[in-house]
């Protein structure tokens, strides 16, 4: 792609928050034409005059056909009746395309792409809140990264902690919105984004904490860090700064921990040196089960599902091409909770040096819709995959490697 039309400019008009943020999103009429759904995972977006960008296609790619290694029905979803629809939800997302890092909103079906923030320094990492009022991302983040919570409309917003430099890929809000956790330099810190109360949870330990997640209820956090064995390992800790400890298991370098959405099962990317990567889920009691799903070679990337009913992941897969190359085979996978059912939904082409990597996955609130990222010589797209046709539809193209996937959750 051009730089030209990489960093076309995005004219929106706005007015400033807290002096940085251009915080008035444009509205529905004329805004870009959806990306076509298709199988084969191809489109070209349309873009209007005066309208915000979205970049199109340099000619058709096909990153890969979504298939699947058994019958859709098998996923709990797909057997009931749809009762929630995406209406008009979507994505908050990181993009270059006016010079720098900013945030931008776009509707899940890639219409009503929306510039959130107009920042000389580099806007990162929007995680939305739980009831969808609050949007909290990091600014400035090259230079003097903090964390700046803002209203869903962009009217009113604020840093949380200015002493506090954001040094984790991104903040954690809690549950309820009113904390959020990051890692401060080498420690893990709470803060209350209503009175900017503080709490160190970490202090004197030197373990290298990140990827903090809540627990459903708000109340505790299970973060990875450098465990005493010299491998990585999962700790706990209250969001009081009380009950911190490990949680001890015979495997070795554990990685994206996640909550189960309504319990206390906690989901994570364990290694045995002998078996490889799988995935696992620990309960507070020490109790730990491997889930019967098909081997992993790197980050699976694993997340819940909504209700918890199923866990989507990535399966890593490295061949060499035609020219000796590494080609990347990543597949998305979507399993039952309990890894009976495992069905492989998108995959990359059969063609020797047909390639496929995907970098992130993230669930709609509908708990049917999967939206993921695929990374092709040097630029990342979005998809979104319907599980329960197994059809993948292009969203928007060319935003940023480091770009989060968060939803806003539904009214």
């Amino acid at each position: 792609m051009s730089s030209a039309r990489k960093t076309a400019a995005i004219l929106i008009a706005g007015f400033m928050l807290g002096g940085c943020f251009a915080g008035t999103l444009s509205s529905d009429e004329g805004t870009p034409t959806p990306a076509s759904e298709t199988s084969s995972q191809t489109g070209q977006g349309t873009v209007p005059s005066d309208t915000p960008t979205v970049p199109p296609s340099e000619g058709t790619r096909t990153p890969g056909a979504p298939t699947v290694t058994g019958p859709l029905s098998d996923l709990p979803v797909c057997r009931e009746t749809p009762t929630v629809e995406l209406g008009t939800t979507g994505l908050a997302i990181v993009a270059e395309w006016d010079g720098d890092e900013d945030v931008y909103l776009i509707r899940w079906d890639g219409s009503n792409l929306r510039q959130f923030t107009n920042n000389p320094g580099r806007d990162t990492d929007p995680v939305w809140s739980k009831d969808g009022q609050q949007l909290a991302f990091v600014i400035d983040a090259r230079e003097a990264p903090r964390v700046y919570i803002s209203t869903a409309d962009g009217s009113e917003g604020r840093v949380v902690a200015p002493d506090l430099e954001v040094t984790t890929a991104h903040a954690e809000l809690s549950p309820t919105g009113d904390l959020v956790a990051f890692r401060n330099l080498e420690d893990l810190y709470v803060v209350n984004t209503l009175t900017g109360e503080e709490t160190l949870l970490t202090p004197g330990t030197d373990i290298n904490p990140s990827n903090p997640r809540f627990s459903p209820a708000g109340t505790m956090l299970v973060f990875k860090a450098d465990a005493p064995s010299g491998n990585d390992g999962l700790f706990v800790v209250n969001v009081d700064g009380t009950g911190l400890r490990e949680l001890k298991t015979a495997l070795e370098d554990m990685n994206g921990p996640s909550w189960h959405p309504t319990g206390d099962e906690i989901l994570f990317e364990g290694r045995i040196p002998s078996e490889g990567v799988g995935l696992y889920v620990a309960s507070l009691d020490g109790t730990i089960e491997k889930l019967p799903i098909v081997p992993i070679y790197g980050p699976a990337g694993a997340a819940w599902s909504p209700d918890g009913s199923m866990i989507g992941y990535i399966v890593h897969f490295s061949v060499l091409g035609s020219s000796s190359e590494i080609v990347q085979k990543n597949s998305l996978h979507v399993a039952t909770a309990d890894g009976n059912v495992d069905l492989e939904l998108v995959k990359p082409p059969d063609e020797p040096d047909g390639g496929l990597r995907i970098h992130e996955i993230a669930w709609a609130p509908d708990g049917r819709h999967i939206a993921y990222t695929t990374v092709s010589e040097g630029r990342t797209d979005i998809f979104v995959l319907d599980a329960c046709s197994g059809v993948s539809s292009l969203v928007v193209e060319d935003v940023d490697f480091y770009s989060t996937l968060s939803w806003r959750p539904l009214p």
